[in-house]
Parts: structure tokens; C-alpha cells; sequence
């Protein structure tokens, strides 16, 4: 054993018996310091934000909070449609239209929810059912009425996509930050798929 581990080994053994000698001075000792840092757990926050690794006045930072200040934020749009009735057929297939013309036509997109994907959730005797709200589309009044009863009876989707009133539904997009627009592929997987399917060598060594 070396020299300075027996140093180290004593050093510790002496702070154990010190605390062990004087353990009422070593527990008011530890309270003294260990009660401030649990006072302050309740304040301590967790940042996981792109924006959190830069410094609050990091000229990158002031001008991106500058443009979306003046232009808004990106990460959740919502739309929100006031037709004369919601729960009607032709209404219905105009949102269905709307709903795949958004995923069809608009860049960026990670999500977009309205009553079109909406998903039904529900308990029957011991099983939980979850399938599509729209799962068959409505062509009759008689359907679109079971369906303002089943969507205006959930706590599922009033005040998320549809008023209380049922006169207002909403479109969400949810965007994607990061796009892979003008990216190019990258080609090392290619190369080992073209040197895979390159012919064998011919000839003696």
C-alpha cells in the first residue's frame, strides 16, 4: 500500500472517529448544510430547450426571440373553423378535404389532429376500446347525429376540438422543427450497397 493511501486511509478514519467523539456537533454540522440546499429543492428547473444552451444574452438568442416576437412560434398551430353546422355531412367531407389537403400540401408537418383522426377511447364491460372517431364516415343525418352525441358526450373533445357550444372545431398542426428539405442522402450506406453488388473479381492472385 502506498504512502499517501495510508494517508488518505487515516485522514478518514480520524474524521470518523472525530464525528463518531462529537456526533451531536457532526449532525447540527449536517443539518446546517444540507437544510439550505433542501430549502431551495422546490426552485431548482429543469431547461432541456435548444434555447437553454445559449447564454440569455447571446446575440443568436436576442434575435431569435426578436423574430418570433414579431412572427410567433412555430411549434403548435391551430386553426379554428366556424361553419354554419359542424355535424353535418357536407361539412364533414369539406374537413376531411381540408384535413388531407394540410398533411398533403404543407411542409414541415410532424401531426396534424382534427375531428377527421381523432381517436375514440372507451371502456366495454372489461375491455378498453380505442379506435378511429371516424373510423366509418357518416353519410346519413341519422349517423352524424349518433356522432355529435358520441363527440358533444366525451370529455374527450369539447374545448380541444370542438366548442362547448359544438359551433367551432379546430385543425391542429403540429410542426416539425427540424426538416430534411435540401439535405443530402448520405451516401455511405450507397457506397457499401454498390460495392456489394460490384461483380466479383476475376483472375489469380
Amino acid at each position: 500500500m502506498s504512502t499517501t493511501r495510508r494517508k488518505i486511509d487515516r485522514l478518514f478514519e480520524s474524521l470518523a472517529g472525530a464525528a463518531y467523539d462529537y456526533r451531536f456537533i457532526a449532525i447540527i454540522v449536517a443539518l446546517l448544510i444540507t437544510v439550505p440546499l433542501v430549502k431551495n429543492l422546490p426552485r431548482i428547473t429543469v431547461d432541456t430547450s435548444t434555447e437553454g444552451f445559449l447564454h440569455k444574452e447571446d446575440p443568436a438568442l436576442l434575435a431569435y426571440e426578436k423574430f418570433r416576437d414579431q412572427f410567433g412560434h412555430d411549434e403548435l398551430i391551430v386553426i379554428a373553423i366556424q361553419p354554419p353546422k359542424v355535424f353535418d355531412v357536407k361539412f364533414l367531407k369539406r374537413l376531411k378535404a381540408f384535413h388531407q389537403a394540410i398533411e398533403e400540401r404543407v411542409p414541415c408537418l410532424d401531426e396534424v389532429t382534427s375531428l377527421i383522426n381523432a381517436r375514440n377511447t372507451y371502456g366495454d364491460e372489461d375491455r378498453l376500446v380505442v379506435e378511429d372517431l371516424l373510423e366509418t364516415f357518416p353519410e346519413t343525418p341519422e349517423q352524424v347525429a349518433a356522432l355529435e352525441r358520441r363527440v358533444m358526450s366525451s370529455p374527450l373533445y369539447p374545448n380541444l376540438m370542438i366548442s362547448e357550444d359544438g359551433k367551432l372545431t379546430t385543425v391542429a398542426l403540429k410542426t416539425n422543427n427540424y426538416t430534411q428539405i435540401g439535405v443530402v442522402e448520405d451516401s455511405f450506406e450507397e457506397g457499401f450497397d454498390e460495392e456489394a453488388s460490384a461483380p466479383p473479381p476475376t483472375g489469380s492472385f
